[in-house]
């Protein structure tokens, strides 16, 4: 089944159009380490640069850069929304700038 998922990367363009469902996939089942896991492994064994390895457009780093997005939405979600939605909520009557 990985090398289905391992050619999915090769034949895209692509490689987000192919990590996204992938990661989603295998978020869903519980399984996301063990996938991330093995296409890691698969790519260090494939590499014969060490200086290439996990480079941004192999589809293992976008797996790992998608996984890291969903998750990390996630936990900002669940631990900063409540702070958020009070801060919002008490002080309705002001303004805010935002810099970056």
């Amino acid at each position: 089944m990985l090398s289905l998922f391992q050619r999915r990367g090769e034949v895209c363009r692509e490689k987000q159009e192919a990590a996204m469902p992938l990661d989603r996939f295998f978020l869903h089942c519980g399984k996301i380490v063990s996938f991330i896991n093995a296409i890691a492994n698969v790519e260090v064994n494939r590499t014969l640069d060490p200086n290439t390895i996990f480079r941004g457009n192999s589809l293992t780093w976008k797996c790992i850069d998608k996984t890291m997005k969903l998750a990390g939405m996630h936990y900002l979600q669940v631990t900063l929304k409540p702070i958020i939605d009070e801060v919002n909520h008490t002080t309705n009557h002001w303004c805010f700038e935002l810099t970056t």
